[in-house]
C-alpha cells in the first residue's frame, strides 16, 4: 500500500507527517512502530527523527489528535517543534483555515498561533503549558525538596553519579521528561559519551530527554539534547522550555531567553504564572508516496 507523506523540519528537528488513515491504522501497534523505525532511517528510509500521525477528522472544539512516534518505534507524550510542524501542515493543507491551531497530545491540549517570521516565512507560537516538578510524574527516582520553603517538590541543582561521575542535575517535566545539566562541554565527545548514558540511567524508569546547557548571559543560551528514543538531535521544543524553566527556577537566566540549538534559534518565555511559551521556525520540506514494503 502506497502512503503519501510530508517531511517537515522546526529549527531541524525533522518529521514524517501522515494522517492516522487507513494504512497506517491497519498496520496494528507493532506495524506502526515497525513503520516508523522504516521510514525515520536516515539511509534505508525517508530520514526523521519521528513520525507525526494526525487524525484527519476534527472533533467538537475544532481539536485535532495527533501522535508521536520516535525513530526507534517509542511513542512520546509530547514533542514541540512537531506541534509547531503540525500547526504548519494543518494550515496549509486548509484544515484549520484561521485562528490558533489546538492538538490533543498524550501529553495533554496544545495551543499553537502562526505568525510571520523572518523573510515571510512561518513563525509559530505554542504555549507550552505549566512545569511539572514533582518527581513522580516525571518520573525520576530521586526526592526533592520543598521550594521556596513550604512550597512544591523540586529536584534543583541535585548531585547525581553517573558512570562514576557526579553531576548537578535539575528535572521536570514538560509533557516528557527531562533532566538539565549545566555545563561549559559542548563537545562532541561530551555529548555521545554522556548523552546515552543520562538516558538509560536507573534513576529514570521511563528513560530521560537531557539538556546540556551553556549559559552566554542571563538571556542566551547555547543547547545540545540527547533526546530518548533518538539520540542526538539538532533541536527539542520541549528540551528548549526545560532549559527555560530549569534556568529561571535556579537563577542562572531570566524568564526570557534565546535558546542556541544547532538547527536554530528558539524564543522561550516564562510567563508570571509559570507557563512557558515558545517561538519559532517551521516549515514544509517535500512531500512524497512511500511505496510500503
Amino acid at each position: 500500500m502506497d502512503l503519501k507523506f510530508t517531511k517537515m523540519q522546526g529549527a531541524g528537528n525533522d518529521f514524517i507527517f501522515m494522517t492516522d488513515a487507513a494504512g497506517t491504522a491497519a498496520a496494528g501497534e507493532a506495524g506502526l512502530n515497525r513503520l516508523a523505525r522504516e521510514l525515520c532511517s536516515r539511509h534505508y528510509g525517508i530520514g526523521a527523527d519521528g513520525l507525526i500521525l494526525l487524525k484527519p477528522e476534527q472533533p467538537a472544539g475544532g481539536v485535532i489528535g495527533m501522535r508521536i512516534i520516535n525513530s526507534d518505534g517509542s511513542e512520546a507524550a509530547m514533542c514541540g517543534n512537531a506541534v509547531r510542524c503540525a500547526a504548519v501542515y494543518l494550515r496549509e493543507k486548509g484544515d484549520v483555515p484561521s485562528g490558533p491551531v489546538r492538538l490533543s497530545t498524550p501529553g495533554g491540549l496544545k495551543e499553537a498561533e502562526i505568525t510571520a517570521g523572518p523573510g515571510g516565512r512561518p513563525a509559530v507560537r505554542v504555549d507550552m503549558g505549566p512545569v511539572c516538578w514533582s518527581p513522580g510524574e516525571i518520573p525520576v527516582s530521586l526526592s526533592g525538596r520543598e521550594f521556596p520553603p513550604g512550597g512544591e517538590e523540586k529536584i534543583l541543582d541535585r548531585e547525581i553519579e553517573v558512570h562514576g561521575r557526579i553531576f548537578r542535575v535539575t528535572c521536570l517535566s514538560m509533557g516528557n521528561p527531562h533532566c538539565v545539566v549545566f555545563t561549559d562541554d559542548l563537545s562532541d565527545r561530551f555529548i555521545r559519551e554522556w548523552g546515552p548514558r543520562f538516558e538509560t540511567h536507573p534513576l529514570f524508569p521511563d528513560r530521560i530527554n537531557t539538556e546540556f546547557v551553556r549559559v552566554l548571559s542571563p538571556g542566551e543560551v547555547r543547547v545540545r539534547v540527547w533526546e530518548r528514543g533518538c539520540g542526538e538531535t539538532l533541536a527539542c521544543g520541549t528540551g528548549a522550555a526545560a532549559v527555560c524553566a530549569a534556568g529561571s527556577e535556579t537563577r542562572r537566566t531570566g524568564r526570557r531567553i534565546l535558546c542556541r540549538m544547532a538547527g536554530g534559534d528558539l524564543l522561550l518565555e516564562r510567563t508570571s504564572g509559570g507557563r512557558i511559551l515558545k517561538t519559532g521556525p517551521a516549515e514544509i520540506v517535500y512531500e512524497g508516496v512511500w511505496r510500503s514494503r
